[in-house]
This record gives structure tokens, C-alpha cells and sequence, in this order.
């Protein structure tokens, strides 16, 4: 059994021997595969070597741990026999001089993995103010709200976690 194509001067069969090209067709061959093949890793699988964008999934840049002073200072004002967990700091780009503390709250009463809080303080070595920026952290704590405090405040605090 044999099949033909034949379009203008380049031609393709299958026959018993296996596959065959004319010469210049066997010739533009490869190089049309080199072009999709290098077309394919330009658009990337999702695995690529850059860094992806800020998405909901990735931690912010400039996100660092919690100093343990500061940690210690929000402790002091949580309610209800709650306590902090994991915790992550980051400036706050809308403020100067402000940083936004994101800290898992565990205790009596909390359930589920999305359970952080968000407080702000103006020197997190030694934290001489400290508000709560979230309602999550206002509900656990004693620590006041925020003025003005934006969602994308906590947001990006969160995301640090």
C-alpha cells in the first residue's frame, strides 16, 4: 500500500520503505520543525525562568519574617485566649514609615487556614504604636483600627503568608 502527495515541485510518499521526501521538501523540513519548536518555548509552559507577576498565589517582594519584639507587643493586646502563629512583615507602600505585621490567629473559636490578622506599627523593632488594619485582627485583638486603612493594605500583608 503507497500514498502520494504531490503539490508543485516538492513531494511526499509512504510506502513500504517508510516515509520519503523529494529533496526540497527534506530540506525546509527540519527547519519548519525548528521554527515551531522554538516558537513552543517562547510561549512557555508555565514553567519558565522568570519570575512570575504579583499574583494572588505569590509572596510580594520585600516580604521578610516578623521581628519577635514586634510579635511580642501585638500578643500583648489579643483577646480571648488567642495567640499568634506564622507571621510575615512588609513596609507599607501607601505610608511611610509604617509596617504591616500578617499573622496566622490561632486559638479558641478560629477555624479554617484563612484565619490572619493585619496590624500596622511604625517601628517594628520596637513597636511604640500598633493598630489593627483588618477586621479580622480588630475582632481578636484590643489594638484600634487603622485610620484610612486600605484593603490593598491587608491584602498585600496577607499574601506575605
Amino acid at each position: 500500500m503507497t500514498f502520494r502527495m504531490r503539490r508543485g515541485r516538492g513531494s511526499f510518499s509512504i510506502g513500504s520503505r517508510g516515509p520519503r521526501t523529494s529533496y526540497r521538501l527534506g530540506c525546509a523540513l527540519p527547519g519548519v520543525v525548528l521554527v515551531g519548536l522554538i516558537i513552543i518555548a517562547a510561549c512557555g509552559t508555565g514553567g519558565g525562568g522568570g519570575q512570575p507577576a504579583d499574583t494572588p498565589e505569590s509572596k510580594p517582594e520585600g516580604c521578610g519574617s516578623a521581628p519577635a519584639v514586634a510579635l511580642a507587643a501585638i500578643s500583648t493586646g489579643l483577646l480571648g485566649g488567642t495567640h499568634l502563629g506564622t507571621a510575615a512583615i512588609i513596609s507599607d507602600p501607601e505610608r511611610s514609615n509604617v509596617s504591616l505585621i500578617a499573622a496566622v490567629i490561632e486559638g479558641p473559636g478560629i477555624e479554617g487556614s484563612d484565619s490572619i490578622g493585619v496590624w500596622a506599627t511604625n517601628n517594628p523593632s520596637d513597636p511604640g504604636t500598633i493598630y489593627s488594619v483588618d477586621a479580622f485582627a480588630t475582632e481578636f485583638s484590643e489594638w484600634p483600627l487603622m485610620p484610612d486603612a486600605s484593603v490593598s493594605e491587608w491584602q498585600l500583608a496577607r499574601r506575605c503568608l
